[in-house]
């Protein structure tokens, strides 16, 4: 038995109300994000770097003055941390291998999608008379419908909350015991093309998969012709942006299908 990363990414089911509270969520987590990397950078210009441990102990001063982030888990504050310090490396990391740095930006609330959950404990992800939930203290309670059983919460490792055009989903990835798959012998080699998807090393070469852009080009120029932010073209773009992530989709699934075989 070897540990392996099994990755599940599931629909999130709300009500109207836990709608709003994960609107206001996403909106607090851009605010802090954008407040830590304003702390970053006023630091760095009197020679300080502050570290992610540093901003660590300022969020819980943040968390006995702020109503919002009172009343909400610390996992959740600290995922935001965790994901500008990513950034901040990233930056280091081109700086050091002398590219185009890359500065860290500000988000834009409405840009802000993903709560990543720090060290999530097995209690988030419960199984109630059958139904899967995930319980974040501050959070809305998600429900979910997977379609196929999840493993013991006690080997949740992470955790992450994403809206996108078609809804909320949520994605689990946990540390299973799997047995090593047997082997046959054979191997392949596969290269990735840009004329095919894929080239396989016994001759066989895999088509790309043919999208229909007349629509999204025609939604495209619809946008361009709406009044700014009016509601009109706040509409042509959720409609943009479901098609877009329909093709993608089915591009992942293509992918999965090609594998698989």
């Amino acid at each position: 038995m070897t540990k392996h990363h099994a990755a599940f990414q599931e629909r999130a089911y709300l009500r109207r109300g836990g709608h709003l509270r994960l609107d206001r969520a996403f909106v607090e987590c851009a605010r802090l994000y954008n407040v830590a990397l304003e702390h970053w950078q006023t630091a760095y210009r009197y020679g300080h770097s502050v570290t992610l441990y540093e901003q660590f102990r300022e969020l819980t001063a943040i968390r006995s003055e702020d109503e919002f982030w009172g009343g909400v888990s610390v996992c959740v504050a600290r995922g935001v941390l965790r994901r500008l310090e990513r950034a901040r490396q990233a930056f280091y990391r081109r700086c050091r291998a002398g590219r185009t740095p890359g500065y860290p930006k500000y988000r834009a609330s409405r840009r802000y999608k993903t709560i990543e959950i720090a060290n999530p404990t097995p209690g988030m992800v419960t199984n109630r008379r059958g139904k899967w939930v995930v319980k974040v203290r501050g959070l809305p309670i998600l429900a979910l419908r997977p379609k196929r059983d999840l493993p013991d919460p006690n080997m949740l490792k992470t955790l992450t909350i994403t809206r996108k055009p078609t809804g909320v989903y949520v994605s689990l990835g946990y540390a299973v015991d799997r047995e090593a798959l047997p082997s046959t012998g054979r191997a392949v080699g596969l290269d990735m093309g840009v004329s095919s998807r894929i080239a396989l090393s016994d001759g066989t070469f895999v088509g790309r998969r043919e999208t229909d852009r007349e629509r999204a080009a025609e939604l495209a120029r619809r946008i361009s012709r709406c009044k700014k932010n009016s509601g009109g073209q706040r509409r042509l773009r959720a409609q943009l942006a479901r098609l877009r992530h329909r093709e993608t989709v089915r591009n992942r699934n293509e992918c999965h299908r090609i594998t698989t075989e």
